[in-house]
């Protein structure tokens, strides 16, 4: 019974769309002409994209979204951002507010406290008058949760879709990732999207059976999609897209996020350390994330991290060893230990690249991730990685090539990794093989022509 209440509900909601869809065609032509004038928008002359994101530049979907947009601009390509936030004056970035009305509907019982990053796809702008404005020939998705995109709006798209997964919202009933919780790791990953999340038990207070409804009704939007995609920065989240189940048959690719590695790429250590103020003799290990350090960030795990020092402090060797970390530093340390610099918010992307060239070694301690921007900048300025074996973490780090995967969550293994680095008798080549694979995968040229092949694959036309 409860299955067909879930199912009615998602059937309702694209009724309710369908039925509105013949006003929507009938939007009054000079209203679009008049927003597009207002916009800058010109009559199109060759492949129009248009990539959706919360926001322009804050946090890691962000920063890849954004990459993306300026290796397709650097080639040609006719390609806009449209987003929640404009935190630039770039006039091909246009806020969806002053095109989309907000839309909510009424998905039953609240969730009230959830035991990790929880969203449903209920609330948003309603995007298909935006994008209607900007004529597109493929819209691509990326970071739309948290109240920015009410999915069920895509279904008036008439444009392919592409839905790039930064994470696992996209397979799950609200969960970003399945095995992370705010307490900590958990007792074991969820696999309840694998079964259309029936009842969330990450829901610790509110309306556990929410999650279904949720489910069901991507499920529903994306089988009123004809043409779309599902695309993973990692292989490892387009094969946990594909067990869902949610998006049934259709195109699942990999493509990777671009980096412009004329910008990040190997500088000298030395001339590093000392335009930061740093010892130039000592060893430095880096840790970040575009978030920095704090309790509401436990997925990048630097409670491990933290372990694994305190073992090898305990072992004496820690010995002209120093801490680079993004972020405030917190209240009370627990890295009384070991000298921590605590760098802040770091967005000016030189000074990123010359903390990156200043360090020996980059830890990524996290519980799961899909696919790190930070591992990539720093491969990319030949930084070695140690990181737990997790997500799509395998799939750009070659153990003892350069880098060190642990087993998950074992500290004393990570330890052990950050000893392999630190005391490795070739430094050069690991920097060397580390610069390679970056340059081999994540080359903007590389990606952006994967990215177009995709894209003339759903247009079905062939290569330019």
């Amino acid at each position: 019974m409860a299955s067909n209440k879930h199912a009615n509900l998602a059937d309702g909601v694209l009724g309710r769309l369908a039925a509105t869809a013949p006003m929507r065609r009938l939007f009054p032509r000079w209203h679009i002409l008049e927003k597009r004038k207002m916009l800058g928008i010109l009559p199109k002359s060759g492949l129009r994209i248009v990539l959706v994101n919360i926001y322009e530049q804050h946090g890691g979907a962000a920063i890849a979204t954004k990459r993306l947009f300026s290796a397709l601009r650097k080639e040609g390509v006719d390609v806009w951002m449209l987003v929640k936030d404009k935190t630039t004056r770039d006039d091909r970035v246009i806020e969806a507010g002053l095109l989309a009305k907000r839309k909510q509907e009424d998905f039953g019982g609240p969730v009230l406290e959830t035991d990790t990053y929880f969203t449903d796809c209920f609330s948003g702008l309603d995007i298909g008058d935006a994008l209607e404005v900007f004529d597109p020939d493929i819209v691509n998705c990326h970071w739309i949760a948290e109240t920015f995109v009410y999915l069920p709006s895509l279904v008036n798209i008439n444009a392919p879709v592409i839905f790039t997964m930064h994470d696992q919202w996209y397979a799950t009933g609200g969960c970003h990732y399945t095995c992370w919780s705010h307490s900590g790791l958990g007792n074991s990953p969820c696999d309840g999207y694998l079964r259309g999340c029936l009842e969330c038990p990450k829901i610790l207070k509110g309306d556990k059976t929410c999650s279904k409804r949720i489910w069901d009704c991507k499920k529903a939007v994306y089988g009123k999609l004809p043409r779309k995609a599902f695309v993973g920065v990692s292989s490892w989240v387009v094969n946990e897209m594909r067990l869902s189940g949610i998006a049934g048959e259709t195109t699942f690719e990999t493509v990777h996020n671009p980096i412009d590695t004329d910008l990040y790429k190997p500088d000298d250590k030395m001339l590093c350390r000392k335009g930061l103020g740093l010892e130039p003799r000592t060893n430095y290990l880096f840790f970040g994330t575009a978030y920095g350090i704090g309790d509401g960030n436990k997925i990048k795990g630097f409670h491990f991290l933290v372990e694994a020092l305190k073992k090898l402090h305990q072992e004496g060797k820690l010995n002209g060893v120093e801490l680079l970390a993004l972020g405030e530093p917190p209240e009370k340390s627990p890295l009384d230990f070991v000298k921590t610099h605590f760098l802040g918010v770091v967005e000016d992307e030189k000074r990123l690249i010359r903390i990156l060239n200043a360090s020996n070694v980059a830890i990524v301690p996290s519980i799961m991730e899909n696919l790190s921007n930070m591992i990539v900048e720093s491969l990319a300025c030949g930084v070695p990685i140690v990181a737990f074996r997790v997500g799509g973490i395998p799939e750009i780090v070659n153990h003892l090539e350069y880098g060190y995967l642990a087993t998950p969550y074992d500290t004393n293994d990570l330890a052990r990794g950050l000893e392999w680095v630190l005391n490795h008798q070739a430094p050069d080549n690991l920097a060397r093989n580390a610069r390679k694979i970056v340059m081999d995968r994540f080359a903007q040229k590389e990606v952006v022509t994967a990215y177009l092949k995709l894209c003339r694959k759903l247009l079905g036309t062939p290569r330019e």
